[in-house]
């Protein structure tokens, strides 16, 4: 009898204490509304639009504690959660509220959306970073001079 209840108490331990994220595997642009604002700050990149020849890139910045942290990329018109290793790009802010990420990125245009969720609670940045070939005609293009 106790060999029983020890296993049952050991069965309800494991399975209570399984993380699992809510994070949805793709989200539709127009579906990309924050219904609250000040729980997600993204410090890097700092702007709207960055430009790097740098196909690997860290996301980071400042989140509420214990809010869910996603990142998708923009593919084919719907943003789709990003994977490293085959595990999903979602993770838990810990209690400092900071957060870094590295992804990896295409060469071209790259539109980012990092969304945070707590509690209900959801906001998105949107972020984007353009990924430039590193020949020296690209680099010409850069400068605009044939445009």
């Amino acid at each position: 009898m106790r060999k029983i209840i020890a296993f049952v108490i050991l069965f309800v331990l494991a399975f209570s204490c399984m993380n699992v994220f809510a994070a949805p595997e793709t989200i539709n642009p127009a579906d990309a509304v924050s219904n609250v604002s000040g729980i997600l700050t993204v410090t890097n990149p700092s702007t709207q639009s960055i430009s790097s020849y740098d196909r690997s890139h860290n996301i980071s910045g400042y989140a509420a504690a214990g809010a869910e942290i996603s990142i998708y990329s923009l593919n084919n018109g719907v943003y789709t959660l990003l994977h490293k290793n085959e595990a999903p790009v979602s993770f838990i802010c810990g209690a400092s509220g900071m957060f870094i990420s590295p992804i990896s990125l295409q060469y071209g245009r790259n539109d980012i959306l990092v969304r945070a969720q707590i509690d209900g609670k959801v906001q998105y940045a949107a972020k984007t970073i353009t990924v430039l070939s590193p020949n020296l005609f690209n680099l010409f293009r850069g400068f605009k001079l044939f445009s």
